[in-house]
């Protein structure tokens, strides 16, 4: 591999590591995070406690404040790797 490619590669690899750290300590804290994504103003996320299932955590999405839906995952971990992996950033 290139040098070039080396220094890329480990930079993904160092965003990746930071992204996963970063949804580790969201999901540690146990508490609802509001998100929004830097290319889409008008849409928000809330990723929180399902209270439909207990015991699990959702995602759900918001445009000009009207609920859009939302997904059903196991585990708070889980909810915040997605919500984090597709862009949104805590607001």
């Amino acid at each position: 591999m290139s040098p070039e490619l080396e220094l890329e590669w480990a930079r993904l690899k160092a965003r990746f590591r930071e992204r996963e750290e970063h949804a580790e300590r969201l999901a540690t804290a146990g508490k609802p995070v509001r998100m929004s994504h830097p290319r889409y103003p008008h849409l928000r996320q809330l990723v929180s406690i399902d209270v439909a299932e207990p015991g699990k955590w959702r995602m759900t999405t918001f445009s000009n404040g009207e609920p859009l839906g939302h997904i059903t995952l196991n585990t708070a971990l889980e909810a915040f790797k997605l919500a984090l992996h597709e862009g949104n950033l805590p607001d």
